[in-house]
């Protein structure tokens, strides 16, 4: 029997900030795997497919990735923001080859996966069969619902663990002299073709993706640092989404950077208050108190920052942001915005786009034109 997993996104989804202006759910990168992709490795014999009822992520995310479409298979739906052990991905895909009945996946009392055993005809189907979970059997399983992006760094470790278990263990970075791997505290993971300069000390849990060049001098720790990235300095507790630069010097802690990211020599975070209290964000639609001690910066794709920038603790800035001050960077900077000491405003979407065609040309990536009209989508609902 065919089993298709469908990837789905929650209502909430916007939650997921700055993230989610871009990028969809499952793309949510922690370990070496986003999250689809660590159902594409934990069970190859399932077809894995997406849906949203966000069309122009979706085609944006169909444009840049590619996915077997929809089909009237058996289906196991299973929200995209939540993160399973490959284990518990297997047990699920044991219990709907087993079943003849529908059934509804709970992680404490709350629905994340609906199993319906006919061949689904649309994703209507499956959106109403977990939203009715007394209509069909229900098993527990263990896992982690992400509905905001610093909830992601509490995961991280463990997340981490899962995926040295579905990679061999090696060290396959380019062999220099004078680099310290510290496994005492988790695995150290790297993918293909990832270059580790002399004098530079990472210290597990940490994954570094395919491509990725880690600078001499540098000392990272409990980090996911995904494909294609180029870093220096000392990052703690991080996750770099992929095609970022961090090329100098400078204190990267409990952030989130997003893809195509600059940080320009010397940008510094901080990701602690003076007082030790709870960090408070400012996101577009509410200030919230995260609860959480240590948080560093929040940034969205394709942003920037000029030399020396400093952001201070619990700093959420959007996509295509461009940080230019010599002193304290707002905590809050939108999408499209061209941050200074004196002002912030609007950042125009030809100057930035035509940017962003530049620094992904020089990575042999070509932006597409879907993807090209989510990004003027944003800008217009910035400007609104």
């Amino acid at each position: 029997m065919t089993i298709q997993v469908l990837l789905t996104e929650p209502d909430y989804v916007g939650q997921l900030y700055p993230m989610s202006e871009t990028s969809a759910a499952w793309e949510l990168r922690l370990g070496m795997f986003s999250i689809l992709e660590r159902w594409q490795a934990s069970v190859p014999d399932v077809v894995c497919t997406v849906t949203s009822h966000r069309h122009d992520v979706l085609e944006s995310f169909e444009e840049r990735v590619q996915v077997a479409p929809f089909a009237p298979f058996p289906t196991l739906s299973v929200l995209g923001n939540v993160l399973l052990a490959p284990a518990v991905m297997r047990q699920m895909i044991d219990v709907c080859r087993n079943s003849a009945r529908s059934v509804v996946f709970l992680i404490d009392d709350s629905p994340i996966a609906a199993w319906i055993p006919h061949p689904a005809v649309s994703t209507t189907a499956l959106a109403a069969a977990m939203e009715q979970p007394d209509a069909a059997d229900i098993v527990l399983v263990e896992g982690y619902v992400v509905t905001r992006l610093w909830q992601a760094f509490d995961v991280m470790p463990t997340v981490i663990g899962w995926d040295a278990e579905l990679l061999p263990r090696r060290h396959s970075f380019s062999d220099q002299p004078n680099v310290v791997v510290d496994e005492r505290h988790g695995p150290v993971l790297f993918g293909d073709n990832v270059h580790v300069e002399p004098f530079t000390t990472l210290i597990g849990p940490l994954a570094i993706g395919n491509g990725t060049q880690i600078k001499s001098h540098s000392r990272i720790s409990s980090s996911t640092i995904g494909p294609t990235c180029k870093i220096a300095g000392e990052i703690e507790d991080s996750i770099f989404h992929g095609f970022a630069n961090k090329q100098h010097d400078g204190f990267v802690g409990h952030s989130w950077i997003g893809s195509w990211v600059n940080l320009g020599a010397g940008t510094t975070t901080s990701d602690l208050k003076n007082t030790y209290g709870e960090v408070h964000v400012s996101m577009p639609w509410s200030d919230e108190n995260t609860g959480r001690m240590l948080l560093g910066t929040l940034m969205g794709d394709h942003s920037k920052t000029a030399i020396g920038t400093r952001l201070t603790t619990g700093s959420v800035i959007g996509c295509f942001a461009n940080i230019v001050t010599s002193t304290f960077a707002p905590r809050a900077v939108l999408s499209f915005s061209w941050c200074t000491e004196n002002s912030v405003v609007p950042y125009s979407v030809d100057r930035a786009l035509q940017t962003a065609h530049t620094v992904m040309r020089r990575r042999n990536v070509r932006m597409k034109e879907t993807t090209e009209q989510l990004y003027r989508s944003i800008a217009e609902a910035r400007r609104d």
